[in-house]
């Protein structure tokens, strides 16, 4: 009886192995067709150094960009200042031109005045 258990354990251990063995084959195949193509290490050089040629060309881009945008800040600061000044000379002008609108009031006033009181002195 121990006879015939011995070759249905060599069997079951046998099965056992080919399963394994296929399990392991299945994983292998996909990790093989899944996985991305290695560069080798001159063509990963090459990468770099164009990245840093594109990365040192952006900089100077950005040095560029940053120059004409301080360009245009100076300017709008110029322009503003002389807007502020502008604004002043208005305000001066404003303020002589109310200054001798109320100089002409009074003057009418007191013209009226004198007037009338001209006519009420003719009239009694």
């Amino acid at each position: 009886m121990t006879e015939s258990k011995s070759p249905g354990k060599c069997e079951k251990l046998a099965l056992i192995v080919l399963s394994l063995w296929f399990v392991a084959s299945l994983i292998t195949i996909v990790v093989w067709a899944t996985a991305p193509d290695f560069k080798s290490a001159a063509q990963c050089r090459a990468e770099l150094k164009d990245l840093r040629v594109q990365h040192e060309g952006s900089k100077v881009v950005h040095q560029k960009d940053r120059e004409a945008l301080e360009e245009l800040v100076r300017q709008a600061r110029e322009q503003q200042e002389a807007l502020r000044v502008q604004i002043l000379e208005l305000d001066e002008r404003l303020n002589a031109t109310n200054h001798t609108l109320e100089q002409s009031r009074a003057e009418n006033v007191s013209i009226t005045d004198r007037r009338d009181c001209y006519y009420d002195d003719k009239l009694t």
